[in-house]
Parts: structure tokens; C-alpha cells; sequence
């Protein structure tokens, strides 16, 4: 009982007040250092990949106190975290993400912090003052990027074939960047929309797949709903039952589901100054889009309800007809085929010069960047 009583308390106190750590204030002229990290604890990001921002601050008396660990405490107070408050954090190149504290989504162009990884930077200010400020510099990963998907997805009617998917040009030269010797900088550009996307191949043990899908098929329409029977005849003569109901007619077929469309067409355009190692750096599939399923039957339509019974007598009771049975499901449609896989990549050769002009001096000015210290 004394347990139960318990567990309603809490139920009532996080119902009438917010639940959550407790926000804890500290001066700045109290902190002696501060640190910056990612939330999970390791010195990565991944281009436009979202993280969350940890701001550690030490305190005179020793005691370290974190913006978004409630487990660590603060100030001698458990489930306890830097109050929002006083703590402010950067990131660059990178945008904050509305409504979500501390974080921010770095630059998805991996090109664009291939040299300068992405730097953080926080401090604790309240009342004017402003603590010392605690900086680092965060090393890329490319997980987040290793398979790039192309293709259309959603938007078709009911049983409609799916559409081809996408032609693709594939554009691979060699980069060296501070934090990885041997990468690989690969440029993936839309022949019919004209869009670029990039992405860095890290070491030649991790390629980069890139996928130029074919349109699902859409489902197939499904079957109208059977008619619904009809009513009984109603009883006349003293006492007289009221007839059944007729049955529900059957519902209708279910429409075919469309054909997957076939998968697309990739022409890769390979550095000439070393095409052998680039060509594994990229791993093209073209898988035709997945058959739509079947539409499904039609409900069976409702039974017809009982006639009414006939006038009651002295000893005898009128009784009201049975309600007829709904009719049987329509069977579901069948389903389309799946997309046929689009033809094997084709490969050439260029000059870096010539495959990728507008990136020339970015590449120059990444590969003359020192590794860091």
C-alpha cells in the first residue's frame, strides 16, 4: 500500500510540475576551464549528419559540471545540468537545429570542411561576464555518407508502373587532405536536372556505393465494395414472422499493382592519372524498383436487414426476420513485376583538370593543408 502511495506521489508531482534535471547556475568568474565535445563522447562528425554539442565546465572547487549529462550532476545536485541559460556553443560550418538544444547539423558538402574539419567552441556568460572560452577542432568521418541512394520515390496512382531510374555521371579523382592521405573525392551529377552531390571516399578500404534505383510500382486499386442486400418481406397475418434479409453481394476484384521501373544508367569519369585504384573507389548497383503489391478485394456488401414481423395475437408474438449474411471479400489483385536492374556502368578517362574545373583550387588548397599536430 505504502509503495503504491508512493508511485501515485510521483505520478501527481511530474503531472503538476515539469519533470527533468535540475538547472543548475554557476558564475563565470567560478569556472578555471572549459571543455567542447560531441555528446556521444567522440571527436567525429559526419557531414550533415546532426549532433548534439557537450559543454563541460570546471569549477574552482574542482567539480565538473556538463550542459546535457543529468547523470554526472552539478554543484552537488543530482540529475543535475548546466542551466540552458548561461551556456552558449558554436559550431561552424554548421546550423543549428530549431527546438533541439546544443545542436547543429555541420555543412553536407564534405568538400567544404575536408581541410579544416569542423570546429566547436563554448563558454558560460551571465550577468555581462563571460568565462574563458573552451575550443576544438573535430575530425570528418564519411559512414554517414557511404551509400548515396538515387532514384523517385511515392507520387503514382493506383497500379501506375514505376519510373526509370536516374541517368547518373560519376566523376572520381585522388585527395589528400589533412586527416586522410589517401582519400578519394567523388562528384555525382544528375544528367536531366543538372544537381550535384558530393561525396569522399576515406581510404580504399571504404568505397563509396552509390545506388541509381528504379520507382517502385504503385499499388493496385482496390475493389469496390459489394452491393448490399435487400430488405425482407414484412410479416402481414397475426403473429406472422417477417422475412430474411438477402445476402450482401460479393466485393470486386482488386486492382493489379504496377511494374517496378527498371533501375538506371551510371557513366563513371575517372582521373586518368590513376584510374586502377580510382574504379574501386565507387561501388555503382542499379536495382529496378520493387513490384506494387496487389490492390485488395472489395468488402462483401452488408446483408439486407429482416422484414417485420406481423401484428401480435393473444397467445402469440410476431417475430422479426433474420438480417442476411454479408457477401464474401473481393479476391486481391496481382501483383506487378519488379523492375528490371539497369546495365552495368560505363567507364573513361580525363585530366582532373577537365572533370572537375570548378573544384580545382578548393582540391589545390585541401591537399596544401598540413595534417594537424
Amino acid at each position: 500500500m505504502r509503495a503504491a502511495l508512493v508511485f501515485a506521489f510521483g505520478l501527481f508531482a511530474c503531472g503538476s510540475i515539469a519533470c527533468g534535471p535540475s538547472k543548475v547556475q554557476i558564475g563565470p568568474r567560478d569556472v578555471t576551464r572549459v571543455d567542447v565535445r560531441p555528446a556521444s563522447g567522440q571527436g567525429l562528425y559526419c557531414p550533415g549528419d546532426a549532433f548534439q554539442i557537450e559543454l563541460l565546465a570546471t569549477t574552482k572547487g574542482g567539480e565538473i559540471c556538463s550542459s546535457t549529462d543529468r547523470a554526472r550532476g552539478c554543484m552537488g545536485k543530482r540529475d543535475a545540468v548546466l542551466d540552458p541559460a548561461i551556456v552558449r556553443v558554436q559550431a561552424w560550418p554548421a546550423d543549428p537545429v530549431e527546438g533541439q538544444d546544443y545542436t547543429f547539423t555541420p555543412d553536407p558538402n564534405p568538400l567544404s570542411t575536408a581541410a579544416t574539419g569542423l570546429n566547436l567552441r563554448g563558454w558560460i556568460e551571465s550577468a555581462g561576464g563571460k568565462s574563458m572560452e573552451g575550443h576544438r577542432t573535430l575530425k570528418p568521418t564519411y559512414a554517414c555518407q557511404a551509400e548515396q541512394v538515387f532514384g523517385k520515390s511515392g507520387g503514382l496512382g493506383w497500379g501506375m508502373h514505376g519510373a526509370p531510374g536516374p541517368d547518373l555521371h560519376v566523376f572520381v579523382t585522388t585527395l589528400s587532405t589533412p586527416f586522410y592521405a589517401n582519400a578519394a573525392l567523388i562528384r555525382i551529377q544528375s544528367a536531366e536536372h543538372g544537381w550535384v552531390r558530393y561525396a569522399i571516399s576515406p581510404s580504399a578500404d571504404k568505397p563509396v556505393t552509390i545506388v541509381a534505383r528504379g520507382q517502385d510500382g504503385a499499388a493496385g486499386f482496390p475493389g469496390a465494395i459489394g452491393q448490399p442486400g435487400k430488405r425482407g418481406y414484412d410479416g402481414v397475418g397475426e403473429c406472422a414472422q417477417g422475412g430474411r434479409g438477402s445476402d450482401g453481394g460479393p466485393g470486386g476484384f482488386g486492382g493489379p499493382g504496377g511494374d517496378g521501373g527498371p533501375g538506371g544508367v551510371v557513366h563513371v569519369h575517372l582521373d586518368a592519372a590513376a584510374p586502377e585504384a580510382l574504379s574501386a573507389r565507387v561501388r555503382v548497383v542499379a536495382p529496378g524498383g520493387h513490384a506494387g503489391p496487389g490492390g485488395s478485394g472489395g468488402m462483401g456488401g452488408e446483408g439486407g436487414e429482416g422484414g417485420s414481423a406481423g401484428p401480435s395475437g393473444k397467445s402469440c408474438f410476431g417475430k422479426v426476420g433474420e438480417r442476411g449474411a454479408r457477401g464474401p471479400s473481393g479476391p486481391p489483385g496481382p501483383p506487378g513485376r519488379s523492375g528490371s536492374a539497369g546495365p552495368p556502368p560505363t567507364f573513361d578517362t580525363a585530366p582532373r583538370a577537365s572533370l572537375f574545373p570548378k573544384e580545382l583550387s578548393t582540391i589545390t588548397a585541401v591537399e596544401a593543408t598540413p595534417a594537424p599536430k
